[in-house]
């Protein structure tokens, strides 16, 4: 019997990896996928007071008008947001190829485009990836996070409402 030339082989290889997708996984979460994005937070660094704000994501309460001169209601002046993104997958597991990209950004302005790699699971199966936005408070941001790699999830989108105005 003659061997397969290349482009049978990849071909084959091609198959075979959509086969793989195609069948279920063990350890996959309730959703499907082995590796979840779980939550996207941010909050707002507040500097005359060393603290952070609340949640600035999804919170109703949270009005941001006007946040680096302090006004609205993330508790004083900010132009600073920490960003922190907790991703799901199996306990003490660590992923060969897991990535997360972060990206945040404005109308006018890239503030994040970042890659990281996902390192090993803690004993409940989380994992946090987190990072500054700089000059941050009057423009909203657009936050999309996604995992890349064999068993990831979908991709998130949040929004921070920052607004500024007279």
């Amino acid at each position: 019997m003659e061997a397969p030339s290349r482009p049978a082989k990849r071909f084959l290889f091609l198959c075979a990896g959509l086969l793989s997708l195609a069948l279920p996984e063990d350890g996959k979460s309730q959703r499907g996928f082995r590796y979840m994005v779980a939550a996207v937070d941010a909050k707002a660094y507040l500097h005359n007071q060393g603290r952070f704000s609340a949640s600035l994501i999804d919170n109703p309460k949270m009005a941001l008008w006007n946040t680096p001169i302090g006004e609205g209601a993330a508790g004083g002046p900010s132009d600073d947001t920490f960003l922190e993104v907790l991703v799901a997958g199996p306990p003490r597991e660590a992923p060969d190829s897991l990535l997360l990209r972060m990206v945040a950004f404005t109308a006018s302005d890239t503030l994040l485009d970042r890659m990281v790699r996902i390192g090993s699971f803690n004993t409940t199966g989380r994992f946090y990836a987190a990072c500054w936005l700089y000059d941050t408070g009057c423009e909203p941001i657009t936050i999309d996070v996604r995992l890349a790699g064999n068993g990831a999830g979908p991709r998130i989108t949040k929004l921070i409402p920052y607004q500024c105005g007279e």
